[in-house]
């Protein structure tokens, strides 16, 4: 991690982040104070987050493609600016009405993921090949560590001040967050072909559907995402309602998982040293789907700290290769469009795991969606080292 940090642009790309990650966490813990102190329902909270995920599902897409032509420092300074300007207007007026609000959100949301394909088409730009792993861990790193080091200290800010002043703050860290990257060096965009929004678009579905390798890791990635999201919906029906543990127990099991994702985000790229990134990918499905079946089968308190941990861990495992394969295996001229492709099928498969995990545990019980969902998670890794072995022992014909 010491060669990767010690690149200037990508130390500077890397502060910057921390920066971004840290404000992102007041201002998810301001809204949701901000939203339950107006309203006083937990519906209301509910209708604020659905606009991230319809943001991730139908405009990731449209936005990747539409900043594949764009300098990549420049729009990326840009979206720190505006996101800042809009927090500032939720401060200053978004108390005043729920709609006005939501809309303020909702635009907020635009650029965070408009974010997501930019940060996935600068990181190779910043760092070698040899470096790449290293540089997506670490970039993975600055959002779970703000979850682990920042999430509950941001609770005692607004606590103390109130979620308008933190919105304030939040405001100034998109500020220091833009100066900084001015700093980076320009990274004009690949020359390529324009047509139509709609036609680039197809074109970053078409190639993942058509590159066999991409292929197969997306198809897994959705599947991680609308199974693996259990662990997230259902953790707080299996700390309180069945591992009697309360709140403090549910906050426990948080913490593991994204001390696991922490840890990770470190290790991997160690792993991807020695061991090949399909494998490390596969494996790591494998056990991330054991993890979490392995709730169902032993649902004892100590235990669902460590599956929770080991989780959060071998979830990295297989992130962060995948993420490496994406850029190294995409031409550049497709990169941001793949990576909004990528958002939105992974948007769906989380946001149809959200609504169908709580039905689907009412029904057959938590510890069997637990198990269910675990095990699915599980026989996908299992087909993906099996198809690895095909590939390494068997001649293609």
């Amino acid at each position: 991690m010491r060669a990767v940090l010690a690149i200037p642009a990508f130390r500077r790309f890397f502060i910057a982040s921390l920066i971004t990650q840290a404000g992102d966490q007041v201002h998810r813990i301001a809204l949701f104070v901000l939203v339950y102190e107006l309203t006083g329902s937990t519906a209301m909270v509910a209708a604020v987050l659905s606009a991230q995920l319809l943001v991730n599902v139908f405009l990731s897409p449209f936005l990747a493609a539409w900043a594949e032509h764009r300098e990549r420092r420049g729009l990326f300074v840009a979206s720190q600016v505006v996101q800042g300007v809009l927090v500032l207007l939720i401060a200053l007026v978004g108390t005043k009405s729920l709609l006005l609000l939501w809309v303020l959100v909702f635009a907020i949301h635009i650029f965070q993921r408009l974010e997501y394909p930019l940060i996935a088409a600068i990181t190779p730009e910043l760092v070698p090949e040899e470096r790449l792993d290293e540089a997506n861990g670490l970039v993975s790193f600055t959002r779970r560590f703000s979850e682990v080091a920042v999430v509950g200290l941001a609770g005692v800010l607004v606590a103390a001040v109130g979620p308008v002043a933190a919105f304030y703050l939040n405001a100034a860290s998109f500020f220091v967050t833009a100066l900084l990257l001015l700093g980076l060096p320009r990274i004009p965009p690949p020359a390529a072909k324009r047509g139509s929004y709609l036609e680039e678009v197809k074109e970053g579905f078409s190639f993942l559907l058509t590159h066999p390798l991409l292929r197969r890791v997306v198809g897994a990635l959705f599947v991680a995402a609308l199974l693996g999201s259990v662990e997230n919906v259902l953790g707080v029906a299996l700390a309180l309602g069945v591992l009697k543990v309360g709140s403090q127990g549910y906050g426990a099991i948080e913490m593991a998982l994204a001390l696991g994702a922490v840890l990770g985000a470190v290790w991997v790229p160690l792993w991807t040293r020695r061991i090949d990134r399909e494998r490390v990918f596969a494996y790591s499905f494998l056990l991330f789907g054991l993890g979490i079946a392995s709730v169902a089968l032993w649902p004892v308190f100590p235990w669902a700290v460590v599956a929770y941990f080991l989780s959060g861990l071998f979830n990295q495992g297989f992130l962060v290769p995948v993420r490496s394969l994406l850029q190294l295996e995409t031409p550049k001229q497709l990169v941001t469009r793949v990576f909004g492709a990528v958002g939105s099928v992974t948007g769906t498969a989380v946001l149809l795991g959200v609504m169908g995990g709580g039905v689907v545990a009412d029904l057959i019980g938590v510890l069997t969606t637990y198990l269910l969902a675990g095990m699915g998670v599980a026989l996908v890794g299992v087909y993906l080292i099996v198809s690895k072995l095909k590939k390494r022992f068997i001649p293609p014909h």
